[in-house]
């Protein structure tokens, strides 16, 4: 049986592979964020748990990943609304040099966790800049989970 290279005792260690890795998220502190109705607003990823080639900016106001080689990416991001009064669409986007190039949508349903997720490969370059971002229209402010593993951004270079 061959170890799962994913597996590791340590989640401050990155998983084996080629030289890219990122696993960026919200940390559990205070304050917030919260995504304002019709507003397209960028996720604040404010702890990396490994950076191993320094690709990610994690100072305000850019929360953003910009490779250092060229090669196709594996991206997984991941946000999700803590749950509270009233419903309505969403939407998660995937961001390349300024445009979105991959979303997901779905319904907010009132007093309910909703997670969107977007995992793609994507052929990038060092001149690339790639982030998250959410969207909502429920007729208030709506705020993003930030417990390990609920909003997240990681990226693998696969070649």
């Amino acid at each position: 049986m061959y170890p799962n290279p994913y597996e590791s005792p340590d989640l401050n260690l990155p998983p084996k592979g080629f030289g890219s890795k990122l696993y960026a998220h919200k940390q559990n502190v205070l304050p917030v964020q919260s995504i304002v109705q019709g507003v397209v607003t960028k996720l604040i990823l404010d702890q990396t748990l490994w950076d191993t080639l320094n690709e990610f900016d994690e100072s305000l106001p850019n929360y953003n990943f910009t490779p250092s080689k060229y090669g196709y990416y594996l991206i997984a991001a991941q946000a999700t609304w803590n749950p509270t009064a009233g419903g309505g669409p969403s939407c998660f986007y995937l961001y390349q040099d300024g445009g979105a190039v991959a979303y997901h949508y779905a319904v907010i349903t009132a007093n309910q966790y909703l997670t969107h997720r977007i995992t793609q490969i994507r052929p990038l370059t060092p001149n690339n800049v790639v982030d998250i971002r959410l969207w909502q229209v429920t007729g208030a402010v709506k705020s993003v989970a930030q417990l390990l593993g609920m909003t997240f951004f990681e990226v693998h270079r696969l070649s």
